[in-house]
C-alpha cells in the first residue's frame, strides 16, 4: 500500500511540474490577460478580438528592447489602419524606470503599454527573456514567437505582419 501511495504521489508531482512549466507554442490559443496601462486604462487581450496583435514583452534595462521599441512604434504607425495593434508589456519593478525610458524616445507610442511589475502576463506566456515578441492572429492563435531583437529582425517582423494581415 505504501508503494502505491508513493507512486501516486510521484505521478501527481510530475503532473504538477508539467503544468507549471508548460511552454506556450505556435498554434495554441493565446492566453487571455488583463492589465493596466501607464495612463490607468484597463485593457484585455479580448478587447482586440478580430485584429492581428503583436504582443511585446520588454524592460527598460534590456539593451535589445531599447532598439526594438522605436522600431515597433514605426511598424505600428505604418500599419495602424490595417486591423493591427501592438500591446507592449513592461516588466520593470519600478514604474518610474519604464517612464524614464519612454520619455527618452523621440515620439510617444500610439499603442497600449501595460506596466506589469509582478510579471503576471509573462508567466502566462512562458516568457524567459527580453524582448519577446508574439504575433497573434485575428482568431486568437499564436502564429510566431521571437526572442531577442537585431536589425535582421525588422524585415522578418514586417514580413510576418504582412502575411497575417492578408
Amino acid at each position: 500500500m505504501k508503494k502505491l501511495f508513493v507512486l501516486v504521489f510521484i505521478l501527481l508531482i510530475s503532473q504538477s511540474i508539467n503544468l507549471i512549466s508548460k511552454e506556450l507554442k505556435v498554434g495554441e490559443s493565446a492566453p487571455e490577460f488583463q492589465g493596466e496601462t501607464f495612463d490607468g486604462k484597463i485593457i484585455k487581450l479580448s478587447d482586440y478580438k478580430d485584429r492581428v496583435v503583436l504582443l511585446d514583452f520588454w524592460a527598460s534595462w534590456c539593451a535589445p528592447c531599447q532598439k526594438e521599441l522605436p522600431y515597433l512604434m514605426q511598424l505600428y504607425d505604418d500599419n495602424d489602419d490595417r486591423n493591427f495593434v501592438i500591446i507592449a508589456v513592461n516588466i520593470d519593478k519600478k514604474m518610474v524606470s519604464a517612464q524614464k525610458f519612454l520619455e527618452k524616445l523621440t515620439e510617444k507610442a500610439n499603442f497600449p503599454i501595460i506596466w506589469d511589475s509582478k510579471s503576471e502576463i509573462p508567466i502566462l506566456y512562458s516568457i524567459e527573456s527580453m524582448p519577446t515578441t508574439i504575433f497573434i492572429d485575428k482568431n486568437g492563435i499564436i502564429k510566431h514567437i521571437h526572442t531577442g531583437f537585431t536589425d535582421s529582425s525588422k524585415d522578418l517582423l514586417k514580413q510576418e505582419l504582412e502575411e497575417l494581415l492578408k
